[in-house]
This record gives C-alpha cells, sequence and structure tokens, in this order.
C-alpha cells in the first residue's frame, strides 16, 4: 500500500489506519527488492517476504534456547552452561540488529515474541524447580514472571494482542 500527502489537500476522512514504514539505507538506489529488473540495496537471498518472518523466528527460538539454556544452568549449577545462555541471548539480540534494520518489525510483534519466550520460560523453570526442589530454579521461575508481567503491561498499554504460550512459533505474527 502507498500513500501520498501533498500540501494543500484536504482528504476525506476514514477509518484509521496503521501504517509501518520500512527504513530505506542512505546509499539507497531505490528499487523494489522482490523485483528482479529494478537495482536495490537488498543484501539477502531470499526475498523481504520470507527473510523477515525467517528473522523473527530465528530470533525467537535463539532467545528461547537462551532463556532455557539458563535455566538448565542453575539448576544443574552449571556456570559453564549459564554462559551458554547468555551467549545464546545475546545472538538473539544480534539476530535483532539485523531483523530491524532490513525489516519493518512491529512493537506488538517483538515485544509479543519476547512475551512467548518469558512465558515459555516461567513453565519451563517452574516445572523444573517442582520436579527438583531447588529454590533457585524456583526464585528463577519468579523472576521470569515478574519479567513477563512487565511485558504483558507494556502490550496491553499500547492495545497490543498478547500471545499465548499455547501458540507454536509458526503461528507467531513476527511481521
Amino acid at each position: 500500500m502507498e500513500a501520498e500527502c501533498r500540501a494543500g489537500d484536504s482528504g476525506a476522512a476514514g477509518a484509521p489506519v496503521a501504517l509501518s514504514c520500512k527504513r530505506t539505507p542512505a546509499n539507497s538506489g531505490g528499487g523494489d527488492p522482490n523485483d528482479p529488473n529494478q537495482p536495490s540495496d537488498w543484501p539477502w537471498g531470499l526475498p523481504p517476504a520470507l527473510f523477515c518472518p525467517l528473522m523473527g523466528r530465528t530470533f525467537t527460538t535463539a532467545l528461547l534456547l537462551g532463556v532455557l539454556a539458563v535455566i538448565a544452568g542453575v539448576a544443574l549449577a552449571a556456570p559453564l552452561v549459564i554462559a551458554a545462555g547468555a551467549v545464546a541471548i545475546a545472538g538473539a539480540f544480534a539476530i535483532y540488529a539485523i531483523w530491524t534494520r532490513w525489516c519493518s518489525v512491529s512493537f506488538c510483534n517483538y515485544w509479543g515474541a519476547i512475551l512467548w519466550v518469558l512465558k515459555r520460560g516461567v513453565i519451563g523453570a517452574g516445572t523444573i524447580a517442582v520436579l527438583t526442589a531447588d529454590v533457585r530454579v524456583f526464585l528463577l521461575a519468579i523472576a521470569l514472571g515478574v519479567l513477563a508481567g512487565m511485558v504483558t503491561q507494556k502490550l496491553r498499554a499500547s492495545r497490543c494482542p498478547l500471545p499465548s504460550a499455547r501458540t507454536s512459533l509458526q503461528q507467531l505474527p513476527l511481521w
């Protein structure tokens, strides 16, 4: 969808529509990344319609892997596993940087993905805490729950839909 505004135009009022604009690189020669006949600065092999959801899912998966690794490391009292989880979380945010640089990422979709990961982290940590009776994992489950509550509040204040913990990764709106 394209919209154009001109000085002095008075458009007819209609239903409000939310538009999200993709940033164009400073050295862009213009062009549509999906049109092979036009020049473009799109460096990725996949078109945006495939690349952007893939990056969103990769970010979410890496973040979930990192959170679950931290939970496992705390349960096993293994600093190396906790460090590996922290590296996975840092990697997830490196993927996020690429995702936001080249794709139009919705505020609701980004925070919804984080909430989805936190909910699954609470479930995982809570289950391990009950099975092992480990106080450290129980406290980690509480901390993840508090973070999930804060993200939920942020999403509700912005009138964003809340993802269910039962939603599969393929059904998350990530682009």
